[in-house]
């Protein structure tokens, strides 16, 4: 994501996606997610290991980057587009976190 006093910067690039779980009980996951793919998964083919940690009413989440698999057991996830300028999110708890656009709620 680049910010309107970046060079380089373009409507394409000023944007970017979050995704966010709540209700977190389990998670394995990169840094860095290149190629990113994500699914909710069922019992039937969770790895043993995963399968083990599952509690009633929490989802599964299968993240693929790279060819490795990563889990994440949570309550759901929303993904959400979001364009920024000079705000700092992180820090700045009043913002919320709101969304411009909704992709998915799972």
């Amino acid at each position: 994501m680049k910010f309107v006093d970046q060079e380089d910067y373009s409507e394409n690039v000023s944007w970017n996606i979050d995704i966010e779980f709540w209700a977190v009980s389990y998670i394995d996951t990169a840094h860095v997610l290149p190629g990113l793919i994500m699914s909710e998964i069922t019992g039937t083919i969770l790895p043993q290991r995963i399968r083990q940690k599952t509690t009633t009413g929490q989802k599964v989440y299968e993240i693929e980057s790279g060819g490795v698999k990563y889990y994440i057991i949570a309550g759901g996830v929303l993904v959400g587009e979001n364009k920024w300028e000079n705000e700092d999110r992180i820090f700045n708890y009043s913002m919320n976190l709101k969304h411009d656009n909704i992709l998915a709620i799972g």
